[in-house]
């Protein structure tokens, strides 16, 4: 994951420099451990890898993926621990997303990383559905059904976020932060992710 962040760190320093001083140092052991204890489950080693690169943001910039901003562990297992009192009803989604990521209100085995200060978060998805994968990257929205498979784990998230940096398709704007090329009008880049 260093090499990524790496890559990121490099363009942020020529792109956005504002941004790459908003990123925090490595986790502090004492916050992996509270996640890994609040979680109940070991944690993704490439989620692992990339806090132990950079624990999230300070929050002092704009936020680093379009509208979220990527938490540190302390404040994802703070967020974890809000959420889990959230009730697990079922969503009638329908079968594709079924088969990723299971229709339910909220999962105590989705870890949010980052956060849009509205109730929509990107997390990592430790029970996916039949057709997904342990350490998955979902987007999802706390309050209601909206549920959006994103990449397969933290790596491909991150290599897809640097390709787009690296070749344009995203740009850093003075009064909406990182955002998509030619939009430059505050539409965020929720979509960033992988697409089949």
């Amino acid at each position: 994951m260093r090499d990524l962040w790496g890559r990121i760190e490099r363009r942020l320093a020529d792109a956005a420099p504002q941004l790459l001083a908003d990123l925090r140092p490595p986790v502090p052991d004492a916050d992996l451990q509270g996640l890994r204890h609040s979680a109940g489950t070991s944690l993704p080693d490439e989620m692992v890898g990339s806090f132990q690169v950079h624990d999230g943001q300070f929050g002092r910039a704009t936020q680093l993926f379009g509208s979220y901003q990527l938490y540190p562990l302390g404040h994802a297992t703070r967020v974890l621990g809000i959420l889990r009192s959230r009730t697990c009803s079922p969503y009638e989604n329908g079968e594709s997303l079924m088969q990723r990521i299971p229709s339910i209100r909220w999962s105590e085995d989705w870890i949010p990383i980052a956060g849009n200060g509205i109730g929509q978060y990107y997390c990592v998805d430790q029970n996916p559905g039949k057709l997904g994968m342990p350490g998955q990257i979902i987007r999802v929205d706390s309050a209601g059904p909206m549920r959006e498979w994103i990449a397969t784990g933290m790596r491909a998230w991150l290599e897809d976020f640097t390709a787009r940096l690296e070749d344009g398709r995203v740009v850093f704007d003075p009064r909406w932060g990182l955002t998509d090329a030619g939009t430059r009008d505050g539409r965020f880049c929720a979509d960033w992710g992988i697409r089949e």
